[in-house]
């Protein structure tokens, strides 16, 4: 049995007993992982006072790679940084939610962990609503733009549906 600490914006921080086999996915899995403050994109292993790694927990959810997903050792501490931008995104695709992103992190990487558009969205544009210093401003963002447009903290993308329109349709009636 090996002493792992988890510190730092935590669902909940503290010492943990762990099998000397645990990876530092089974300490955050025993934490509770990130808080609503914590980060996803930056959990540090922390050993003999030195960050050893860094881990994305997106790499893990969202394709099933375990990079730096390193066996854990006596007194090793994981500590839960604070989230980097939060960016939602809401409307016709698959996943509507607050996603964490990092800096320079681009549209069509969002678009990427909200699962893609749905069936019915209208993917030739998209609204962003930013915040500025002194008020909000909405941008329109074209489908050549999306690998290109730089995604800040508290962006609020909004994907719209199709027309409820028919492209080739006749009716006769009579």
């Amino acid at each position: 049995t090996i002493r792992v600490t988890v510190t730092g914006e935590a669902v909940r921080p503290g010492t943990y007993a762990l099998s000397s086999l645990s990876t530092v996915m089974n300490a955050i899995y025993q934490a509770g992982g990130p808080n609503e403050l914590g980060s996803f994109r930056k959990v540090q292993l922390i050993r003999n006072n030195r960050v050893i790694a860094t881990l994305d927990l997106y790499d893990y959810l969202l394709s099933g790679t375990q990079q730096n997903d390193f066996r854990l050792q006596d007194n090793d501490n994981i500590r839960f940084t604070t989230f980097i931008e939060h960016v939602e995104i809401t409307g016709t695709v698959k996943r509507n939610n607050i996603f964490e992103m990092l800096p320079n992190e681009s549209l069509d990487r969002l678009l990427f962990y909200a699962g893609g558009f749905a069936a019915n969205a209208y993917k030739g544009r998209v609204k962003v609503t930013r915040l500025t210093d002194r008020e909000r401003k909405v941008i329109d963002v074209t489908a050549s733009e999306f690998q290109t447009f730089a995604m800040q903290d508290g962006d609020l993308v909004t994907i719209e549906q199709l027309l409820d329109r028919f492209e080739n349709q006749v009716t006769i009636e009579g």
